[in-house]
């Protein structure tokens, strides 16, 4: 039997795999409702914490 192999290479998954990296990145004690980080990472093309930082700081 022959195996199925999908690879999944569209924005929106990259997208997501940069919404959950920028998540893991917030220090501990620092309260960010998770919808700015959705919205930056769709908007910003925001990769990361430190990219987000930055943004975060203006918007406030």
């Amino acid at each position: 039997m022959n195996d199925i192999q999908i690879t999944i290479d569209t924005p929106i998954f990259h997208n997501i795999d940069d919404i959950q990296s920028t998540l893991n990145e917030v220090p501990e004690g620092i309260m960010i409702p998770d919808i700015q980080i959705y919205h930056v990472v769709f908007t910003g093309n925001v990769k990361n914490y430190d990219e987000f930082e930055p943004w975060y700081r203006a918007t406030q």
